[in-house]
């Protein structure tokens, strides 16, 4: 599966912010400083793939394979900057 950057940040944040479940759109906006239709915008094309589980006007949770691919995303950032 080829994921943008873009998409691999998204996919980090809501793991870094998804210890409470449900991470709200609002909260993802704000930590990623984008508009929160941006957000939305992508929730929806990672829903699409199967990496997360949008729930409408409360916001996203990642997948089994989306969880994974926010590990191998952070892991990689960890040895980069080693």
């Amino acid at each position: 599966m080829e994921l943008t950057r873009s998409m691999e940040n998204y996919l980090e944040t809501l793991y870094r912010l998804s210890s409470h479940g449900i991470v709200k759109t609002s909260d993802l906006s704000s930590r990623m400083n984008v508009r929160p239709a941006s957000v939305t915008q992508m929730l929806k094309r990672l829903h699409e793939m199967g990496l997360v589980i949008y729930h409408p006007y409360l916001g996203a949770e990642l997948t089994d394979e989306g969880r994974e691919i926010a590990e191998m995303v952070i892991r990689r950032h960890m040895i980069l900057e080693c």
